[in-house]
């Protein structure tokens, strides 16, 4: 009997991609490699010395979970809001491109602002602290994930 399906064959263990044998792979199909599309926007994440892309107006801390980056510290990383802007432990400070994400809201200010820990970690950094899961990607962006809490300020005792 005489077969009229192309002969198959699995790429490397880690892909589960079947492909025709002896069709070229575009970078797209191969497992190592990705190709970049100059329209999606790209997170630096600057602790991590990771760069993802994402889709425009994606949230970034669904973003950042799938890529793998650790957002919350410590405990945090159990005891969370799962992105309901309640607790303030996936805050962030946007290093470069604040104008490229989406702007403030007033729940997000008034939670940094109220919270104990939030309101210290926000001296020095009102404008580019922001919360991850209330952040929308517009463009490139650099982000410090976990950024420490500025207890006394610049200049508090001098």
């Amino acid at each position: 009997m005489i077969s009229t399906r192309p002969e198959f064959h699995k790429l490397p263990a880690a892909s589960h991609l079947l492909m025709p044998v002896g069709q070229p792979i575009s970078p797209a199909q191969h497992p190592n490699q990705t190709e970049t599309n100059p329209d999606m926007p790209s997170v630096k994440f600057i602790n991590e010395k990771k760069t993802i892309e994402v889709p425009e107006g994606a949230n970034l801390r669904k973003e950042a979970l799938k890529a793998g980056v650790e957002l919350y510290p410590g405990v945090h990383r159990i005891f969370n809001c799962h992105g309901l802007r309640q607790c303030a432990s996936c805050r962030v400070i946007i290093r470069k491109g604040q104008e490229n994400v989406s702007p403030q809201g007033l729940l997000e200010k008034v939670r940094l602002i109220a919270g104990p820990i939030t309101y210290f970690a926000r001296i020095g950094h009102e404008n580019d602290l922001r919360l991850a899961c209330a952040t929308r990607v517009l463009g490139d962006i650099e982000v410090e994930t976990q950024p420490g809490v500025n207890w006394h300020g610049d200049r508090y005792w001098g």
